[in-house]
């Protein structure tokens, strides 16, 4: 939105900025790395429609994402380590009270 309305005075750089906007909203991930990329390097060459502001910007949405997937990796991995440990020791727990009642 803040880039949006930077960009609100040039008719003409718009139309290039919201249809990367919605490119780089619809993006895969990796492909969201790339794009950053590319648009740092057209930034150097004096290309880019973004400026140097705007692109730290997308760069932090980025990584959020990555932060949010990290997230849920850590759970899913506390998951698949937590359930089996605690039917395991359960199990153990049960069978000993039960060879220890059983004379």
């Amino acid at each position: 939105a803040e880039i949006e309305a930077h960009h609100q005075a040039q008719d003409s750089d718009r139309a290039v900025v919201e249809a990367y906007l919605a490119d780089f909203e619809a993006a895969p991930r990796e492909v969201k790395g790339r794009m950053l990329r590319e648009l740092k390097q057209r930034g150097k060459a004096g290309q880019s429609a973004f400026s140097k502001q705007e692109r730290k910007g997308l760069r932090k949405v980025y990584r959020r994402s990555l932060v949010k997937r990290s997230v849920v990796m850590r759970v899913i991995a506390a998951w698949i380590i937590t359930v089996p440990a605690s039917a395991l020791m359960g199990a153990i727990i049960f069978f000993t009270i039960r060879g220890a009642l059983i004379p």
